[in-house]
């Protein structure tokens, strides 16, 4: 894999996705047990952002099963949904600054916040893409004044 080769966008989206799914699975480890196995919903949307961005590359006959914007938003949406859920969860936990654990999980939250709105911008860019309708067409002339 050529990282010269990936787009700025391509490397946010693989940056954030390995950081999300990382700090996912650090969390998901922590001896205490804290964040729960809804924690791997998030991991599952960092690999899948991860995977997106390097997909030409590594897999480049495997088509999408819905355009790159979608499937971006869909993992941004599985990576904040499983790591506010564990989140909502276990609140008191998110505000423990002094547990390493509990700092690595808000690093992926916030990781998993930006992925969601990188996600959000990507499928918004594609929107505007897709040609939009023709403009009516004119209505006719009046007719004119009769003299």
């Amino acid at each position: 894999m050529n990282m010269q080769m990936l787009g700025a966008g391509d490397r946010r989206y693989l940056i954030l996705g390995a950081l999300v799914a990382l700090m996912g699975l650090l969390s998901f480890l922590d001896p205490s047990g804290s964040w729960g196995a809804v924690v791997l919903v998030g991991i599952l949307g960092g690999l899948l952002a991860g995977f997106v961005a390097v997909q030409p590359q590594v897999a480049p006959t495997v088509k999408l099963p819905a355009s790159k914007g979608t499937v971006l938003l869909v993992a941004g949406a599985l990576a904040a949904g499983g790591f506010v859920i564990a989140g909502l969860t276990f609140i008191n936990y998110v505000f423990a600054l002094t547990r390493i654990f509990s700092i690595l999980f808000d690093i992926g939250l916030v990781a998993s916040l930006v992925l969601l709105w990188f996600g959000w911008q990507a499928y918004q860019a594609e929107q505007g893409k897709t040609p939009a309708a023709p403009p009516p067409a004119a209505p006719p002339p009046a007719a004119p004044p009769a003299a």
